[in-house]
């Protein structure tokens, strides 16, 4: 016989009491923390630090004509040595200068903006950079236009603003 009322057929179980809810009850085992949990959350304080490998530089030219490479400080020295001949030796192989690369075929390096002809450009909102910005990236044009990287362009409309990249060594890429 099943009992739908317990107070009703004097049922003994106890009834529920609404005036302690379950939420505020305490728990048996609140200093019992698992292994997994408490290595969480000790993982989760630690800060992830970058890893950043000390480098040294190292001149491949002479005093006046300055070719700097960087290579790891942290090589054993006839390792080190053994690196640094392999660079001087081989320094002509590397391009120095943006003059240096003027025979890149143009297929490869070339960027041009495919643009809809059915669709209107939208033409974005000038951004005007610092005195000093825009000093650092008439150098830059220029050392391009020199170089042959850059020619001029003709579009519909002006299209896109240019983005600046500084540099650790205070220049500018764009």
């Amino acid at each position: 016989m099943l009992v739908s009322n317990p107070i009703e057929y004097n049922d003994p179980s106890p009834s529920p009491n609404f005036e302690f809810p379950v939420f505020e009850a305490e728990e048996e085992s609140d200093e019992e923390v698992s292994d997994e949990l408490s290595r969480l959350l000790e993982h989760e304080g630690k800060a992830i630090q970058l890893f950043e490998e000390q480098i040294e530089l190292v001149n491949l030219g002479s005093e006046d004509d300055v070719k700097e490479v960087k290579i790891g400080s942290r090589l054993y020295p006839d390792v080190k040595k053994g690196l640094i001949n392999l660079l001087r030796e081989y320094s002509d192989v590397f391009a120095w200068y943006d003059q240096d690369m003027s025979g890149l075929d143009s297929e490869i390096v070339e960027h041009i903006l495919s643009l809809k002809p059915e669709c209107p450009p939208v033409k974005q909102k000038l951004r005007r950079t610092h005195l000093d910005m825009a000093v650092k990236i008439k150098e830059e044009v220029q050392k391009q236009i020199d170089a042959g990287f850059l020619v001029t362009a003709e579009y519909p409309q002006w299209v896109a603003n240019i983005a600046l990249v500084p540099k650790k060594d205070g220049k500018v890429r764009i």
